[in-house]
């Protein structure tokens, strides 16, 4: 790798700068257009883009190679020489330029048109700047290392923002509001002048376009661009003049030209930039290979000012139509020998991917809207097609009846869904033989557009020919085209045929999915039977209809599909296939099993299954039950089982909890399942908890009346020796030596104390499960509820269905009988959701439930979101596209009354009071667009070599210079923004954080959570678990401060997703209290201890063993403090506790116990103290004498001893010197 990365430098002789040259340096194997990137982001050189680079007076092409420049030289040099101007040219000089002057916002991409981003905020928290590493040195001091090296300052923040995280109540509208823009116009319009296009007689004076700039001055300036650049015309809003203005001149740039005109462009400008340059690229760079996260909470509605751009753009569009999938394929035969030739080709592949997805997603958009004509406009709607852009759009139904047997339209969702999956395999296996078709699927108001670029040449048509009739005249008909299906089902004939030569380019695609060779009506397949192989007018071999290449689920296709007779009863449909996911863990287990070599399992097509089993009748393979028995027998209640235990972190939120489950190969229809697993394990825990309870009580009974025939027997003892004694002495007799001894007891006899586990239930972690599987799949069953609703809506009543049935939902404590609201002031057609009640709509919500989960929703389920609405809001407007305006909803009359009363009288007299809950105008709706991405093969390469050396300790530099390269990579080919890019450098913050290396680690995370919040969203699960991560690593770091931020974001995240205590806010508080102590902040520490009590009651609903242990914590800290009197409170309540959950005779108990005696003893030796020094000190006062007092000293020794250490100065022993705590822990 390292002769590939050799470095040249590169010398660039430039028109314009003080200097005349800029310098830079690159890979010799990179090509020239990684100069050209450089020029576009250098400040000297940005604003000129039209331009060619000559080497030795020679124009290079931006696919050279620099090592072919370069030679055996370490230097090149190169010369820029401006170029003349056309219209293409102006264009894009005119776009690039208005995305450095900031009116490309923050939260835009190439689908801001389709719907709302918010401006990210991560950016905004307060956090300092990352310590620098403190360079600690062991030191034998255990107390010193726990301490926080910071300042008194930093303590004194730390402390405030602490109280305000005590104190938190946060709400929706604050958690989720976007940030402020950083990029905001220099300028108050640009845009191209409605006196385009240019007459024919300017043309030929050199004219390509005119521009119209307005800038912050107010100054309206008319711009001629020429082919020798840009001037400000003569032209107003109402005369035409593109000549050069009086005392104007003729500008390379637009950028020199309103420097020129407008100071404040200057000044705004220089702003802009040091604004950027204050933050991390990541905050505001655009993505260019996927789209930013679009909020169902967006903070504000466009802003639109006066702007045609796009429409002009569209208009002005030089390009030929694009042939995405000639694109696609072209690229996909490029070679790719070396690692520059590979990054090339991968981020060719990214645009492509990303353009075909832009594309497909604004052109389904079109058709919703109804803007854009079928191919067959007099067939039903469901049966349009269109082609656009060379994209094949159909909406998703069973046209051909192909599922009629299955479930119909409903099969037919579910195999587009599970086509896409299979693509995304392909993708990242980059095979050859056999190609696919680039693919996205979008949804709007519940129906659903597949779009795909067509097969070349299967939409062309072969013209006509002339047959003769029967009659013998001719007859013109259709000629059949050439380009028809030569593996698989074939429509037409209703056969199935394979192909020998196309069959022999399956091999590669039978590996890749484990597929084994089968016969279906005696012809030997190598793929399923449904799948069709299709040789393209470009000769490439292409399959399509892949969605069966997965097995079926065979045991649940059985049970709820076949053995149901009820059609309202059974499951949807039959399309119920295993996740890829799945199949992949199946086979990984079985070469694990078997002790197979993995390559050769692979090559040899070892553990490979039917596709086609138990989905054509009496074709049937043990494997495909195999896998469906692993799946439900064993992955489904594992899972379960590691949530419980917490070897799985808790889910944060739904999507969170999904991802779990499809990570492991887990379908959402078994959501119903796992709640059912998860009850099961509650109740078993419960029922484990209270026999073990129910054992203590037994013991402690009978260890009570032990003790005291114990104590009788030891009384008998002592009489019988007082006896003797008395005996010996009356007889004048010498009392012996074993009679003068201690009373010697037979240890066999006592019982000493005990050690046993107690027993506890995992409410935490099962009661977020159980929570967000039954929101997962309430949301869920609302989403086919409103998608059967809006089917057959045009789209601009779509947003009246969903106030309507949200204030059904939501709004009914508000507005009993709310009335559908529509766009315009009546509607002429009668819509028959109008009539929807609340009742037949929860009914219908609680049937899907049960169609699709299996899962039976508990009477007065919805009651269970009054108080907390968000938490069930947020995944319905996620799953169906609803976007909701941050605003103040009011649930209830009391609601809203209250907040009238918080208003200003001035703004109380004018407001109006809502007549719903939800209104059309509070929201929008958005597409649901799904896509196959692609990830960078060479990135995981470099990343993998890393990951083999970084457990050598020589090598750890090494393997931390591939891991940057590989994010370098990962940048390169898919942008600075991209979850993947996110991802990496999460998990090299850990790496960095293992390596004590604590400030590059935190600096890391923090550039993960920047892009997670702009790809992911502020409120998902990925943005927490980096939150959370950070706020460790800042707590390594010496960052207090930052550390609570990050934990006070987290809580209030949490608050809004979930209606319960997650364990994560526990964790928050667990690791508040440790940086209390490290701070040495004693009272700091009580609050959080009682705030941790009053939670862990929340959850367990009890005090329970968890609460006891709390419980003892803070009565050592009020011990060390001096207040005894609460100290003792709290360990007669852990007494209590801990005799129940762990017995009386047990270790921790009868030290507690020992504890209660203790602390009763000082708090009298404590009182008798004081009136001893009261009464001292009344004295001295009377002989003029001042003694020191001693209690401030003596609660400074108590703060700083532990628990062992209290322990033992409670019960009566000195407290040991601080040098020689380290020894005494050691012994112990």
């Amino acid at each position: 790798m390292s002769k590939e990365l050799d470095t040249v430098e590169v010398s660039i002789r430039v028109p314009f700068g003080k200097s005349k040259r800029l310098s830079t340096t690159a890979s010799r194997r990179a090509r020239v257009q990684s100069i050209m990137y450089f020029l576009a982001f250098n400040a000297a050189s940005k604003y000129y883009t039209n331009y060619e680079l000559l080497h030795n007076g020679v124009e290079v092409d931006e696919q050279q190679l620099i090592s072919e420049l370069a030679g055996n030289e370490q230097t090149v040099h190169l010369q820029l020489r401006l170029k003349p101007y056309n219209t293409g040219e102006v264009i894009r000089h005119f776009v690039t330029f208005r995305e450095y002057i900031g009116f490309v916002g923050d939260s835009d991409d190439d689908i801001t048109s389709l719907a709302l981003s918010n401006v990210a905020k991560f950016r905004e928290l307060p956090l300092t700047d990352i310590a620098a590493a403190s360079g600690k040195t062991e030191v034998a001091d255990d107390r010193q290392k726990e301490e926080f090296q910071v300042s008194d300052a930093e303590k004194a923040v730390f402390t405030k923002e602490l109280d305000s995280i005590l104190e938190l109540r946060p709400s929706a509208q604050d958690v989720l509001k976007g940030g402020s823009a950083l990029s905001k116009p220099c300028l108050r319009s640009l845009i191209i002048s409605g006196y385009n296009p240019v007459p024919a007689f300017f043309r030929t004076k050199g004219h390509l376009l005119y521009l119209q700039a307005v800038t912050l001055e107010g100054e309206t300036l008319h711009i001629t661009a020429t082919v020798s650049g840009f001037y400000v015309n003569k032209s107003s809003a109402i005369k035409f003049d593109p000549t050069l203005k009086t005392d104007a001149a003729v500008c390379l740039t637009l950028y020199e030209l309103l420097t020129k005109h407008s100071k404040k462009f200057a000044s705004h400008l220089s702003q802009l930039e040091a604004a950027l340059k204050a933050h991390e690229s990541v905050n505001y760079v655009k993505p260019i290979s996927v789209f930013l996260h679009k909020t169902w909470f967006p903070s504000s509605l466009p802003s639109n000012s006066i702007d045609f751009t796009e429409y002009q753009l569209e208009a002005l569009n030089f390009q030929t139509e694009r042939n995405f999938n000639d694109e696609f394929q072209a690229v996909k035969e490029t070679s790719s020998e070396d690692i520059v030739a590979r990054l090339e080709k991968e981020k060719l592949l990214n645009r492509v991917i990303h353009d075909f997805n832009v594309a497909a997603s604004k052109g389904s958009m079109e058709i919703f809207y109804g803007n854009m004509v079928a191919m067959n406009p007099d067939a039903p709607r469901q049966e349009h097609i269109f082609l656009k852009n060379n994209i094949f759009y159909s909406f998703v139904s069973d046209l051909d009846g192909h599922y009629q047997d299955k479930g119909g339209d409903a099969a037919a969702h579910a195999a587009s869904n599970q086509d896409l999956h299979i693509i995304k395999t392909l993708l990242q296996s980059n095979m050859r033989s056999v190609r696919h078709l680039l693919t996205a699927v979008v949804e709007f108001g519940g129906v659903r557009i597949l779009a795909q670029s067509p097969v070349p040449g299967i939409l062309d048509t072969a013209g006509m020919k002339f047959i003769k009739n029967e009659k013998g005249e001719e007859e013109a008909i259709q000629a059949k085209n050439d380009i028809t299906v030569c593996y698989g089902f074939d429509e037409a004939s209703n056969k199935v045929i394979a192909d020998a030569e196309f069959g022999s380019s399956l091999d590669d695609f039978a590996k890749v999915f484990h597929l084994k060779k089968h016969e279906v009506d005696g012809v030997e397949l190598k793929v399923a039977s449904t799948s069709k192989g299709v040789v393209g007018f470009d000769k490439r071999n292409y399959i399509l209809d892949l969605a069966d290449n997965n097995p079926l689920d065979v045991g649940f296709a059985l049970e709820n599909f076949d053995a149901v007779t009820d059609e309202k009863a059974r499951y949807p449909h039959r399309q119920t296939l295993l996740r890829r996911e799945l199949v992949e863990k199946w086979w990984f287990s079985k070469v694990d099993g078997t002790g197979s070599e993995m390559e050769a399992a692979y090559e040899e097509g070892k553990f490979s299954y039917n596709p086609d089993a138990y989905k054509i009748e009496g074709i049937e393979d043990e494997t495909v039950v195999e896998l469906s028995d692993y799946l439900r027998k064993e992955v489904v209640p594992t899972l379960v089982k590691e949530v419980a235990e917490g070897s799985i972190t808790a889910p944060f939120n739904g999507e969170h909890l999904v991802d779990i489950m499809h990570k492991n190969g887990i379908n959402i229809r078994y959501l119903g399942r796992v709640i059912e697993l998860a009850e099961q394990e509650l109740e078993a825990q419960r029922a484990l908890r209270e026999a073990h309870l129910q054992q203590v009580e037994a013991d402690n009974k009978e260890f009570t009346e032990w003790e005291a025939n114990y104590l009788k027997h030891i009384e008998s003892l002592i009489k019988e020796r007082q006896v003797t004694i008395q005996k010996l002495l009356a007889e004048g007799k010498e009392v012996p030596a074993e009679l003068k001894e201690e009373l010697k007891l037979d240890d066999k006899e006592i019982r000493k104390p005990h050690e046993k586990e107690g027993v506890a239930v995992n409410n935490d972690q099962l009661s977020v499960l159980l929570t967000l599987a039954q929101i997962e799949i309430i949301s869920r069953s609302i989403k086919h509820v409103f998608r059967k609703h809006c089917h057959e809506l045009p789209a601009v009543i779509i947003p009246t269905f969903i106030a309507f049935a949200l204030n059904l939902l939501f709004g009914y404590c508000y507005n009993k009988a709310p009335i559908a609201e529509f766009p315009t002031d009546g509607s002429d057609i009668d819509f028959a959701f109008t009539k929807l009640t609340r009742e037949q709509l929860l009914s219908e919500i609680s049937e899907q439930a049960v169609l699709r989960f299996r899962y039976t929703l508990p009477d007065g389920w919805e009651s269970r979101y009054e108080h907390t609405p968000f938490a069930l809001l947020r995944p319905i407007c996620n799953k169906f596209g609803i976007q909701l305006l941050n605003k103040e909803y009011f649930f209830t009359r009391e609601q809203y009354q209250n907040w009238r009363q918080a208003q200003d009288k001035k703004i109380r007299s004018k407001l109006v009071e809502p007549v719903s809950t939800f209104s059309i105008n509070d929201l929008s709706v958005r597409p649901i667009i799904k896509v196959a991405t692609l990830t960078t093969g060479v990135s995981d390469d470099c990343w993998a070599q890393g990951a083999y050396m970084i457990n050598e300790e020589e090598k750890q530099a090494t393997a931390l210079a591939l891991f940057s390269q590989s994010i370098a990579f990962r940048e390169e080919t898919s942008g600075y923004v991209h979850p993947t890019v996110a991802e990496s450098y999460l998990a090299l913050s850990t790496i960095h954080s293992k390596l004590e290396k604590k400030s590059e680690a935190v600096a890391l995370c923090r550039k993960a959570c920047a892009i997670y919040e702009r790809v992911c969203g502020f409120d998902s699960f990925e943005m927490i678990r980096s939150l959370n991560n950070l706020a460790m690593l800042e707590m390594a770091n010496d960052s207090p401060y930052n550390a609570a931020l990050c934990l006070k974001t987290i809580m209030s995240i949490l608050s809004v997703v979930i209606p319960v205590n997650h364990p994560a806010t526990i964790n928050s508080y667990s690791m508040l209290h440790s940086m209390c102590s490290s701070l040495q902040n004693s009272s700091a520490m009580i609050k959080v201890l009682n705030k941790l009590g009053d939670i862990i009651v929340e959850i367990d609903g009890h005090k329970s063993l968890p609460y006891a242990v709390n419980e003892s914590r803070l009565a050592n800290l009020y011990a060390s403090v001096g207040e005894y009197k609460r100290s003792l409170a709290c360990i007669e309540s852990c007494y209590e506790l801990f005799s129940k959950e762990l017995g009386v005779n047990h270790k921790t108990t009868v030290e507690c116990n020992s504890w209660i005696t203790g602390v009763e003893n000082l708090i009298e030796s404590t009182s008798q103290s004081k009136a001893l020094a009261a009464s001292k000190a009344a004295a001295a006062a009377k002989q003029g004498e001042k003694k020191p007092a001693q209690k401030q000293q003596q609660s400074a020794e108590l703060r700083d001893k532990s628990i062992d250490e209290l322990m033992n100065f409670i019960n009566g022993g000195s407290a040991p010197a601080k040098k020689s705590k380290k020894k005494k822990n050691a012994k112990k």
